[in-house]
């Protein structure tokens, strides 16, 4: 039982375009951008958009325009988040203050015996290790 090529390629559709959902909503309830790369969103908007126009003049099937007008979409709405939150700053970071105080920002204190601010053990332990 052979499957159409067509039916797999509708399949792949809503999981690529479901792929970019959680950034979304991460970015819009965080208000902020986070870590993410404004040169890899703006670059995936071009390079969906140069997609569309050569899909346009050489392969003309519809499915593919529509996925990747789709994915040009949503591109489109992290590029817009990525302008609109350019100047907001994320405090979810868990840089380290200090070297000497032991404490990350997000985590609390950092015990000696690996326990992530009564985390209870559950922390993963990091020590230095002496050859």
């Amino acid at each position: 039982m052979l499957i159409p090529v067509g039916f797999l390629q509708a399949a792949t559709l809503p999981i690529s375009l479901l792929s970019k959902a959680p950034q979304i909503i991460s970015n819009h309830r965080a208000k902020s951008t986070g870590n993410l790369s404004a040169f890899a969103v703006f670059n995936a908007l071009l390079g969906c958009l140069a997609r569309l126009f050569t899909t346009q003049q050489e392969v003309n099937d519809p499915l593919v325009l529509w996925g990747f007008l789709g994915a040009a979409l949503l591109n489109l709405v992290l590029a817009a988040q990525m302008v609109a939150y350019w100047q907001n700053t994320d405090g979810s970071s868990a840089r380290r203050r200090s070297a000497d105080d032991g404490v990350m920002e997000g985590l609390g204190n950092v015990k000696g015996n690996g326990d992530f601010g009564g985390l209870g053990g559950l922390g993963k332990r990091w020590e230095r290790k002496l050859d």
